[in-house]
């Protein structure tokens, strides 16, 4: 009598633990990028820039509490470095800018001191690809992101904004740095940074606030390319799999907290789910 009660309850078990992992697969495996409605780019030359209002040139030293900026600005735009604490010894985000682009290692910080993202930009990358676009040649695309937008429309052209890349929370974009630096000290969990065009080019990492990686891999002028890991929350088991061209390819593969293969799921070159396969 008592293994037949154990047998009926390990079925139970097997097949909660089965629709657990249909479900997680279908729920975390990242989801391509929308572009909102309306949105349209290279619009213009100021259509891309955050709407601070700025002098010609100065240093921008400002403080409000324990909270300060420290940054500069040249012809009307942030240039150079930018650093941002939540106080004297805590850092909140630091970079730098040309002509209000990010360019090079991007970092930011929760209030505890625990890194909460790592981005790398290319201004120059940037320039080049909004030429390429806007030259929109028939036959010539110098970059892969130029080609699927040929394809695909501007839904390939949101990775260039900021909105692609952090969670910003809902706040109207306000016209002073500073002002903006303490909207992100008091929502450290989404964060806005001070521009809103920008590509991606080398390492990416997201955190957790216990320092538990959320994603993590590398961008190529602009999209995702090789292996790539990704988390939905630090509960969750963990997505591994390849990017192309910043397109979900072959085999993305879903383990658990203990690290047991539970999921794979077969794209095609497309980025096309083909098959999945439970173990």
């Amino acid at each position: 009598m008592i293994k037949k009660i154990a047998s009926a309850a390990a079925v139970v078990i097997l097949l909660f633990v089965f629709n657990t992992i249909k479900a997680q697969g279908k729920v975390e495996l990242p989801a391509s990028p929308q572009v909102p409605h309306g949105i349209v780019l290279f619009t213009g030359s100021h259509a891309l820039h955050h709407p601070f209002e700025l002098p010609a040139k100065t240093e921008l030293n400002e403080a409000d509490g324990s909270i300060s900026l420290h940054t500069s600005v040249k012809n009307h735009s942030l240039h150079g470095s930018w650093k941002s604490y939540y106080n004297a010894e805590q850092l909140m985000d630091m970079g730098t800018l040309v002509k209000g682009m990010p360019d090079g290692l991007w970092q930011s910080w929760y209030p505890n001191g625990q890194l909460k993202s790592v981005r790398n930009y290319s201004a120059d990358l940037l320039v080049r690809i909004q030429q390429d676009v806007s030259l929109n040649h028939p036959k010539l695309s110098k970059f892969v992101i130029t080609q699927r937008y040929k394809q695909e429309g501007n839904n390939v052209l949101y990775v260039l904004r900021s909105a692609y890349s952090y969670n910003r929370g809902n706040y109207a974009l306000p016209h002073q740095p500073m002002e903006l630096v303490k909207q992100n000290a008091s929502d450290p969990f989404n964060y806005h940074p001070p521009f809103n065009q920008s590509l991606h080019h080398g390492m990416y990492m997201n955190y957790f606030e216990n320092g538990v990686v959320k994603d993590s891999g590398y961008y190529k002028e602009g999209l995702r390319e090789g292996l790539w890991v990704h988390r939905a929350d630090v509960r969750s088991g963990t997505w591994k799999g390849m990017y192309k061209h910043g397109i979900r390819q072959k085999e993305w593969k879903y383990y658990n907290t203990t690290g047991k293969l539970l999921l794979i799921v077969f794209f095609n070159n497309k980025g096309e789910e083909e098959w999945r396969k439970t173990l």
